[in-house]
């Protein structure tokens, strides 16, 4: 029942909390987000499903590449920081976000991007030892597991 109502909510625009629904202005783009408009609304799903094409192919380019599984891995994953800076910049940061302070704080953010790239070169390796549709299923059932 509760699913229901923010469905309901998100429908009309609003924000869910524990009683009501408080509806918000469209234009109100205080946070930095997008504006909620029927043409970024379009744009959101023509994104996420070319997203979805690109990365349904990403398995069979890795397996056809001519470098190894882990120049494929590296290569991904370095050419993926060129937008996500480019992102950064457009961001806009206040004053109250928290950077980190020491060497222990950037080492600690550091281990998941560590781990991801591991799993990354893992699956890599794997798509050359068995088939594209079975390495990636055993990749994607990892959250049933984990």
């Amino acid at each position: 029942m509760a699913a229901l109502l923010i469905y309901k909510a998100a429908l009309a625009g609003g924000r869910y909390t524990m009683n009501k629904t408080i509806p918000e202005a469209a234009t109100a783009n205080t946070s930095g987000l997008l504006q909620n408009t029927p043409e970024t609304q379009r744009k959101a799903i023509i994104a996420l499903l070319l997203g979805g094409l690109l990365i349904s192919c990403s398995p069979i380019l890795v397996r056809f590449a001519e470098t190894g599984p882990i120049v494929t891995a590296f290569w991904r994953l370095a050419l993926a920081v060129i937008p996500m800076l480019i992102l950064n910049n457009r961001m806009k940061h206040g004053a109250d976000q928290v950077k980190p302070s020491s060497l222990a704080d950037i080492a600690i953010l550091a281990v998941p991007g560590i781990l991801i790239g591991l799993e990354l070169v893992v699956w890599h390796i794997s798509l050359t030892m068995t088939s594209v549709a079975n390495s990636t299923l055993i990749v994607n059932l990892s959250p049933i597991f984990v």
